[in-house]
């Protein structure tokens, strides 16, 4: 079990050098204008507005705490919202991570489609949909992506599971905070 102050300094911590996912990496897929590309921008700003939050709250769950006191949870810009939302990203990453593990032959199209169909897509309009299964063709191939990232199968596989492994109790934490408070997670 995750404490409060770990789970934070975790997401302080999510794009430290040593992340499967580095800061290079994000900035690619960010430029890159594809939707999935701008969607990794807003949560790299939640990313750092929590990081800014966390000067002033010791942990999550205070950031909770204050959030449902001011009935902000679910308004946009709250921390609670940020953190939700960074929540869904670190699982969508997990998700596309295990896809893209599961078969040697798998396209990053076909992974990012599954993950997104898992973790984002039932909470999207079908506009956002539409758009983020539109730019599922624009994605490199597997071998692609491993060239430009500098990787190869085996060295983003250790990285893909260590993040998987590592992701999987901030995601339960972070779940158990909105659930321990009645805060129901369709959202």
């Amino acid at each position: 079990m995750i404490e409060e102050s770990m789970a934070l300094e975790i997401i302080r911590d999510i794009w430290g050098s040593d992340s499967p996912l580095s800061r290079e990496t994000a900035l690619l897929i960010a430029r890159s204008n594809h939707p999935l590309g701008r969607g990794l921008i807003a949560v790299l700003v939640e990313v750092h507005n929590l990081v800014e939050a966390s000067k002033t709250y010791a942990t999550l769950q205070n950031i909770l705490d204050c959030d449902v006191a001011n009935q902000t949870v679910k308004t946009p810009g709250s921390n609670s919202r940020n953190l939700r939302r960074v929540r869904q990203g670190l699982d969508l990453i997990r998700a596309l991570f295990e896809q893209f593990l599961s078969n040697d032959d798998y396209y990053l199209k076909g992974a990012a489609s599954t993950a997104y169909a898992q973790v984002c897509a039932p909470y999207h309009s079908w506009t956002v949909r539409t758009a983020v299964a539109a730019g599922m063709y624009a994605l490199p191939t597997r071998e692609q992506l491993l060239l430009k990232l500098n990787e190869t199968n085996n060295s983003a596989e250790k990285k893909m599971r260590r993040y998987i492994k590592a992701s999987l109790p901030v995601i339960e934490y972070i779940d158990k905070l909105y659930l321990s408070r009645n805060i129901r997670l369709d959202w």
